[in-house]
């Protein structure tokens, strides 16, 4: 991996990656919608990277550059929030968008494609799966990554799609719900949450651009790769702790949120093959993520403790 193009790099998992990479001696291509300009922190990330503005509906045009891809990190997804989760027409253009894109980085020397799964595809298992807005966001990432492994095959492509448990930390701009719940309880608010019955998992931003990086380097084609802390345990008891970790006054109301997710198995969060394949080690406790997070908000949001 020496060559790379990652799109989605001015997004938080994106930008980190990003950040990484040339950190590691790699020479990085950023795909981005537009050159506006992103937040000082986002930007500093970038440092060091080659910036392509250009629409992934013009990726073919791509390949009209002198440029020699080996990697490309695609995380470039429309309609990640609010409506347009729901929206069948938006999600599918992201499934040709990914093909589109493949086709173009194989025209360029590309060898790995490595995509950005959602653990919400294990969810279209349920019965009840049919239910929940976002689940034409879940079925479009399902179907790209059918569809992606197929063309990748046929283009001679190592094609991977790990899939991420739940990512939080700094540089999340979004209100997704670790930022959402930090926010309040820093405000010292109590918050209705869910019973917490169900297994979940969380894992640090830097974890998560480690685990991306060394599937970068030692990934193995068609592999089933979970990025997570490999400690899944019951809701209630991630985040039962954070009031606390942060020194809020704030409580979280148990049982006021009806949780209508799917709920999952342990071996669902396994990350076995990641471990044995590419050395993978999660660094940062959920503690340690919790309090750097929980400060970031501070100075950015400008939140009185």
């Amino acid at each position: 991996m020496k060559n790379v193009l990652v799109t989605g790099g001015s997004g938080f998992i994106g930008s980190a990656l990003v950040e990484y990479l040339v950190n590691n001696g790699k020479q990085v291509f950023i795909l981005k919608r537009s050159c506006t300009p992103l937040s000082d922190l986002r930007e500093k990330k970038l440092h060091g990277a080659t910036t392509l503005c250009m629409d992934l509906k013009h990726i073919s045009q791509l390949a009209e550059l002198d440029l020699q891809i080996d990697t490309c990190f695609h995380f470039a997804w429309d309609g990640i929030s609010g409506t347009a989760l729901s929206d069948w027409k938006t999600q599918l253009y992201n499934i040709e968008y990914c093909c589109e894109l493949l086709k173009t980085v194989g025209q360029m020397g590309c060898k790995k494609f490595i995509g950005a799964g959602s653990f919400g595809q294990l969810e279209l298992n349920g019965d009840s799966y049919l239910k929940g807005r976002e689940n034409f966001y879940k079925c479009a990432k399902d179907s790209c990554e059918n569809f992606g492994r197929t063309l990748a095959g046929e283009l001679e492509i190592d094609f991977i799609w790990p899939m991420i448990t739940n990512c939080y930390g700094v540089g999340e701009e979004s209100n997704r719900f670790i930022n959402s719940l930090l926010k309040r309880l820093i405000k010292n608010e109590d918050v209705a949450v869910s019973e917490g019955t169900q297994l979940y998992d969380f894992v640090y931003i830097d974890d998560v651009v480690r685990a991306f990086y060394l599937i970068g380097e030692y990934g193995k084609s068609g592999k089933c790769y979970v990025i997570g802390s490999g400690k899944a345990k019951r809701h209630r008891e991630w985040i039962e702790q954070i009031p606390r970790l942060i020194g809020s006054t704030g409580q979280l109301k148990f049982g006021e949120y009806k949780y209508e997710g799917i709920y999952l198995e342990k071996k669902d969060f396994d990350i076995t093959n990641l471990v044995e394949d590419t050395g993978f080690s999660p660094l940062i406790s959920f503690e340690e993520g919790i309090r750097m997070t929980a400060l970031y908000l501070k100075e950015t949001e400008k939140v009185n403790w």
